[in-house]
């Protein structure tokens, strides 16, 4: 099985990961790079047929998202 695509099974996947600011407040004095959050979105794709899994929440990660579909042809 590869990164990409399942064994003989006629699928694959892509992932789209995207960092954003996290709220944590447990982060020590002058470490304050270290708030931020993995958000990522998995499409799962076969011949004809997509499926997306995990959305983001913003706007403007929204559109990114998008894009990354639209991009794939999926």
């Amino acid at each position: 099985m590869s990164a990409n695509t399942a064994l003989n099974s006629g699928l694959g996947w892509s992932t789209l990961n995207i960092k954003r600011p996290g709220l944590s407040r447990d982060v020590p004095p002058g470490h304050e790079e270290l708030m931020w959050v993995a958000n990522s979105s998995t499409l799962i794709y076969g011949e004809r047929d997509a499926v997306l899994v995990d959305t983001f929440l913003t706007i403007e990660q929204t559109q990114v998202l998008s894009d990354w579909v639209a991009a794939s042809r999926r």
